[in-house]
C-alpha cells in the first residue's frame, strides 16, 4: 500500500519540463499546432500578432498588387487576403520541435531563387520577426492550446508518473 511519503517522493522525483516536451513531441499536438497556425494565415491573412499580411507593393485598400491579383483570379487562387499558399511547398516544409522549455516551428522560406520574406520586408524589421510573426499561434489560439490540447495530455502523462 503506498503512503503518503510514497507519494510525495514520486512528486518531488517528477520533471515537469521532461513531461511538457513529452506531450508537445506527440504528433497529434504538433499537427494540431501546425495545423492552426497554418489555417488562420490560409482563412485570413492574419499573422500571429492578429495583423494583417500584405505584401510590399500591395494595391490600395488590396494585400497584393493589381498584378498578382490578376494572376491569382486566373489561377483560381485567393486574393481577398495573404495565404502564403501559391504551391503549397511552404507549408509542407513546416516543421515543429520541441524541447524541455519551448517548442519552434522551422520552415523553408525560398520560393525558387527568391524568399517570401523579400515580399513583406517593408512590413517587418527583419525576417525573424517575419518569421515570428507567421510560424507561431496568436494568444487566443495559445489559450485554447494550453486548455483544449496540452493541459489534458499533461495530466495523463502526471498521472501516469505517479500511479
Amino acid at each position: 500500500m503506498a503512503t503518503f511519503k510514497d507519494l510525495s517522493d514520486r512528486f518531488k522525483a517528477l520533471n515537469f519540463n521532461a513531461m511538457s516536451e513529452q506531450v508537445i513531441s506527440q504528433q497529434v499536438v504538433k499537427e494540431w499546432i501546425i495545423e492552426t497556425a497554418q489555417n488562420r494565415i490560409i482563412d485570413t491573412g492574419i499573422d500571429a500578432f492578429n495583423e494583417p499580411l500584405f505584401t510590399n507593393n500591395a494595391a490600395r485598400g488590396e494585400v497584393y498588387s493589381f498584378q498578382t491579383i490578376q494572376i491569382k483570379a486566373e489561377k483560381g487562387q485567393k486574393f481577398r487576403n495573404v495565404t502564403l499558399e501559391d504551391t503549397g511547398s511552404f507549408y509542407d516544409s513546416w516543421v515543429l520541435t520541441a524541447n524541455k522549455t519551448f517548442y519552434s516551428i522551422k520552415a523553408k522560406f525560398k520560393k525558387g531563387n527568391e524568399n517570401i520574406f523579400d515580399n513583406f520586408d517593408d512590413s517587418f524589421s527583419n525576417f525573424k520577426h517575419f518569421e515570428d510573426a507567421v510560424l507561431s499561434l496568436t494568444d487566443s489560439e495559445m489559450s485554447i492550446f494550453i486548455q483544449k490540447i496540452f493541459l489534458p495530455r499533461f495530466l495523463q502523462v502526471l498521472k501516469n508518473e505517479i500511479f
